[in-house]
């Protein structure tokens, strides 16, 4: 299916870049359709950041560890877990919109 479609691709693109040189095309957009896109990048960026202060965290976690500061190295173990799992929840979050 995804091999029919792949090589499907470069008649629809050249049928499309046709029909709009000829000023066929129209695209119509609401102020709900970019709130939505804003809505669903602000929800991507915030998953993002989540996901970089979890690994950024984890990291602060081992170096705790490895110079023997063991309670250092649980709170930022435990923060870690917490936020891959909050950027785990606005993932799903996400898709389940889509």
């Amino acid at each position: 299916m995804a091999a029919r479609a792949l090589v499907k691709l470069p008649k629809l693109l050249s049928d499309f870049i046709v029909t709009t040189g000829r000023g066929e095309t129209r695209v119509e957009i609401g102020s709900r359709d970019i709130v939505r896109v804003l809505s669903h990048i602000h929800n991507i960026g915030r998953s993002f950041i989540l996901a970089i202060f979890s690994a950024g965290s984890a990291a602060a976690a081992v170096v705790f560890r490895l110079n023997r500061f063991d309670t250092e190295a649980l709170w930022c173990a435990g923060a870690a877990g917490i936020l891959l799992l909050a950027a785990v929840y606005f993932m799903r979050k996400l898709r389940q919109r889509d």
